[in-house]
């Protein structure tokens, strides 16, 4: 079964904290012992990342 709304805010929350401060093979290793499936980890990682991007790149064109 999957992630209800509020665990899914509280999952993206914490992997954005933590995403500048582990390698993404460890957090997805530390997400998998908590239960998450790695392919959610993975696509929340990406979904941060391109999010760091563009906001940069709206940054740069204001």
């Amino acid at each position: 079964m999957g992630l209800s709304v509020s665990e899914r805010e509280a999952f993206r929350k914490a992997v954005k904290n933590l995403v500048t401060q582990m390698t993404k093979s460890d957090l997805v290793a530390h997400f998998t012992k908590q239960g998450i499936v790695p392919s959610t980890i993975y696509n929340a990682i990406n979904r941060i990342q391109i999010g760091d991007l563009f906001l940069s790149a709206i940054e740069k064109i204001n």
